[in-house]
């Protein structure tokens, strides 16, 4: 009797195991680079709009929205 009996694997289990694999690694993967984003540059953008004297760069942004 081997260890892994690859015969008795069945379409139902590999694709309960590629749904999981999927989901797990792909939303986790979401998670990550939504979170390095926020983390890099949505905080300290937020954080600009918020302050009294607006950053140079940002009014100038803001101009080019304005147009």
């Amino acid at each position: 009797m081997p260890l892994l009996d690859l015969r008795a694997m069945t379409v139902m289990w590999t694709t309960l195991l590629g749904a999981f694999f999927g989901f797990a690694f792909g939303v986790g993967c979401a998670l990550a680079v939504m979170y390095s984003i926020y983390m890099g540059g949505y905080r300290a953008a937020v954080k600009d709009s918020q302050m009294e004297t607006k950053p140079e760069r940002l009014t100038k942004a803001l101009a080019k929205l304005g147009r």
